[in-house]
This record gives structure tokens, C-alpha cells and sequence, in this order.
């Protein structure tokens, strides 16, 4: 802490004498913030962004925290909590479109759109995330024919780094538009977003269990053929042993074509009760649990979904509270992967190999379709992919955490060399000139981030720690 404050002993003391702890869902990256403000209004907004670009000060920017590599904090930043942030600003259900203060989470615009009959397009698999902090990292979810976030976002308005307003669509300050969605939060605030959502349907839900050689057919032959798929995920036996990764099963969500009866979404129920079993499966990871938790995969309906009539917001509403790690010494990792169907086989079986090498846990490895789309401008979608979740438990101590970092970069160096590219919000793991490999583009991105924000009020640790020294790395 001495060091920090004497580095910025030109900047007022007193904001340095009161610091807060913040983390995020990795809690590998804990930092020490000068305050962290919770405003419900635009105007509180562009107040903390002005007073931080007056006093020479930095501002970073969180929702619920769940990026894993620092993306959500800044040693000595003004931390804005967007939690607050989280109204309904116009809703057309004719268009289809929905405006938002980027605080609120899928969860709040669920609960707006389902007595609509409308439905969120695309969102994370789980529904608490904020929508801001989605369209600040781009994600992409389980619907099949739609590709990253920047798919269903209409309209964006920034507060840049002056507290200005700013509009900006795929005509109007496009460039702004396609920066930011998947910028992460770099070149100012998203106050507003303006998405396109879709009908919800009844849907009936269908499973089958594949090998993992028999997968790439049996999507392009059953999910991508049928416009019907409302959803779509797979998960790979993580069981040790001889079915390790061999097998799967494949969940889709069919449109029935009826009308959407009146139904009701539930709230998440009996979170101390799973948690405890989940802990239970993080401590006794092998072939007992794991086999036991792939028979509940393949022949129990999930707890949400047991609802008279399942509809598409249904099967978008999973528990996720439950996954939460409370364990003292451990923490739950995330990696991401974006792999070329044809190449499909190869990274499977590298997986396969790399978690043994290393003694990985893997709690969860789901498969999802990633349509292309190259508009962000940090796209990872340049190409149609199966996209890998990697969900895996790992101590909190140095040997551990080194073969975690170990078989990062490995499966990393794996999926570059079958042509594909990985996930930024999760941990620093990649090297530095994998990252380079990946995105190409990242050179003129920082290049961007001067034009845009000049003076770098707008910092994560991710970026100053991780990304912005690739600018001293000859290529």
C-alpha cells in the first residue's frame, strides 16, 4: 500500500487514507480501492466521472463482479457499482425492443419481459448478471442462431471521459459502438442499452447422449438445421477414468408452436441445501461423485424447469447461487474456448490430456454454438465455433494455482494452434504473446483507447496489468 501512495503522492492524500477491499468471483485479484460509489442516477454518474477527470483520478466499473481477472477494479480507482443503476427506460412490444439502465440484471428485465410474452435473445446462461457488465464483455449464450450480445444490441449511450453523453449506434458513432460492446468498460461508462429481444415460446426439452466423435454430426444434422432450437447446450462426462470427456449429453429447446400460456418464473429455492451438496462435489471430485452427478445430469429434470409449462424464459432462468464457492483456500476457475468445428475431436481429446497431466478438477465442461460476428471490435467470433466452458475448482496456494497456469497456457496453446481463440473475461493466465496471437487487433485497440480516452480515467487491473503492457512487445 506505502509503495502506491508514494508513486501517487501527487494526488490529495485524503483519498488515499480510507481504502476498501474489493474482489471478484476468482478472488485471485483482490484490490484496494479509494471508495466505491453506488449511483442511481445519470446525473450521480456523470458528477463522480467529472470531479475524477477534474482531480486527475481514475474510475473503474462493476456489476456483480464475476469477471475473474480484474476487469471489475483499479487499485486506487473511484469503483462505480452499478447495482442501483437499474431502470426500465421504454419498452416497444411490437419492435421488440427494450431500453435499460445498464445496472439492471436479465433477471429484473426477465421479470419485465415474461408478462409480455417476450424473451431476452441473448444473455450468460445464468439470468444475475447485469446487462451492462454483458454487453461491456460481449457475451454469448445458448441460442444457436444468435451470435455474441452485439447481436440484439440496438443502441448504446456512453458517459465518456469528460461526463458527456454520448449516443451511439451501428450509424451513429459507430465506431464508439463497436469499441465498447466487448471493450471492457475502457472507453467509458454504458449507461443505456437499447436491445431487441425475442418472443418467448412453450418449448419441450429433449436430451440425448452422444460420444463426443458423434457431436459435430449430430449438430449440424439436429440443432443447426432446425430454426425450431430456441436453445441449445451440451455437457462432456467429466467422470475420471475411462468415460473421462468420451461422452455427452446434448440439451435442446424446442419452440412447440403453441401460445404461451400465463405461467409465472420461479426464484431460485433451497441455496444452502445445494451449496452444501456442491461443496461435497468439489471436495470428493473422482469417479464416485462424478459419476453420480452425470446420472443426475442424464435422468433428473432440473429444479427449474419442473413447472407445468416450460417456456423459453423458463429454461433461461437456471440456479446459480447455489454454485457459489463460501470455501476458505479454494476458489472456482473459469476458461473459455472458441474452437473451429472441424478441429472439434482434436481439442476434446487435448483436454482430455492436459486436465490429467495437470490434476485438474473440471466441475463442468459445457458446449455451446457460437455463430460468427466480427462487429465488436475485440471480436473473438470471427469465425462460426463450438465455444468450451471450462468451470473447474483449484486451490488457493502457489503449487496449484502454477498448474492451473500451466495447463491454461498448454490447452491455450492448443486451441491457436487449430485456429481458434479464447475468452478475455477470465484470469491472466494466457501469455503474453498468446494474447497477441489471439487478438490481433489489440495493438490499435489501445491505440483507440487514447483517441477515446485520453486522459485513462477509465482503468481495470486486467487492463493496466495485462493488456496495456503489450504495447512495449515487439510483434
Amino acid at each position: 500500500m506505502k509503495k502506491h501512495i508514494v508513486l501517487l503522492s501527487l494526488v490529495p492524500f485524503f483519498y488515499y487514507t480510507n481504502t476498501y477491499q474489493v474482489t471478484d468471483f476468482g478472488k485471485l485479484y483482490p484490490t484496494q480501492v479509494n471508495k466505491i460509489e453506488y449511483p442511481a442516477t445519470i446525473q450521480e454518474i456523470q458528477a463522480i466521472i467529472k470531479d475524477a477527470y477534474k482531480k486527475k483520478l481514475t474510475v473503474s466499473i462493476a456489476g456483480v463482479r464475476h469477471s475473474q481477472g480484474g476487469q471489475s477494479n483499479s487499485f486506487h480507482s473511484i469503483n462505480i457499482d452499478t447495482k442501483k443503476f437499474n431502470k426500465l427506460l421504454h419498452i416497444d412490444k411490437e419492435q421488440m425492443i427494450v431500453k435499460v439502465q445498464s445496472g439492471m440484471t436479465w433477471k429484473q428485465l426477465q421479470a419485465i419481459l415474461h408478462p409480455y410474452d417476450l424473451s431476452v435473445g441473448c444473455m450468460q446462461a445464468s439470468n444475475i448478471f447485469t446487462i451492462g457488465g454483458s454487453v461491456s464483455v460481449n457475451v454469448h449464450g445458448r441460442d444457436p442462431f444468435l451470435g455474441p450480445i452485439i447481436d440484439t444490441v440496438k443502441s448504446i449511450t456512453i458517459i465518456n471521459d469528460r461526463g458527456n453523453l454520448v449516443y451511439a449506434d451501428r450509424h451513429k458513432n459507430s465506431e464508439l459502438f463497436y469499441l465498447a460492446i466487448g471493450g471492457y468498460g475502457l472507453f467509458g461508462f454504458i449507461a443505456e442499452v437499447e436491445l431487441y429481444v425475442k418472443k418467448n415460446c412453450v418449448c419441450k426439452r429433449e436430451s440425448h447422449i452422444l460420444s463426443y466423435k458423434e457431436y459435430p454430426k449430430y449438430l449440424i444434422k439436429h440443432v443447426l438445421s432446425n430454426k425450431d432450437v430456441q436453445l441449445h447446450y451440451a455437457r462432456l462426462n467429466t467422470t475420471p477414468h475411462k468415460d473421462f470427456l468420451k461422452n455427452l449429453i446434448s440439451v435442446e429447446y424446442i419452440d412447440q408452436k403453441i401460445k404461451v400460456p400465463q405461467t409465472v418464473l420461479l426464484d431460485e429455492k433451497n441455496i444452502s441445501f445445494n451449496q452444501f451438496f456442491m461443496q461435497l462435489y468439489r471436495k470428493y471430485w473422482g469417479r464416485l461423485t462424478n459419476s453420480l452427478r452425470w446420472v443426475a445430469e442424464k435422468y433428473l429434470t432440473n429444479p427449474w424447469e419442473k413447472v407445468k409449462v416450460l417456456t423459453r424464459n423458463h429454461a433461461m432462468s437456471p440456479y446459480i447461487h447455489a454454485l457459489a464457492n463460501p470455501g476458505e483456500g479454494y476458489t472456482d476457475l473459469l476458461q473459455e474456448y472458441f474452437i473451429p468445428l472441424n478441429s472439434f475431436n482434436i481439442f476434446v481429446e487435448s483436454l482430455a490430456s492436459l486436465s490429467t497431466k495437470y490434476h485438474i478438477k473440471l466441475l463442468n465442461v459445457t458446449l455451446r454454438w457460437t455463430p460468427k460476428n466480427e462487429e465488436s471490435f475485440l471480436s473473438y467470433s470471427k469465425q462460426d465455433t463450438v465455444a468450451f466452458v471450462l468451470y473447474f475448482t483449484c486451490k488457493m496456494n502457489d503449487e496449484d494455482l502454477l498448474d492451473a497456469k500451466k495447463f491454461t497456457i498448454d490447452i491455450t496453446k492448443v486451441c491457436l494452434d487449430v485456429g481458434g481463440t479464447f475468452y478475455l473475461p477470465y484470469q491472466r493466465f494466457a501469455t503474453k504473446s498468446q494474447l497477441l496471437e489471439a487478438y490481433s487487433q489489440l495493438p490499435e485497440f489501445m491505440k483507440k483507447k487514447k483517441v477515446y480516452d485520453s486522459s485513462s480515467l477509465f482503468v481495470s487491473n486486467w487492463y493496466k496489468e495485462y493488456i496495456q503492457p503489450l504495447g512495449y512487445i515487439k510483434k
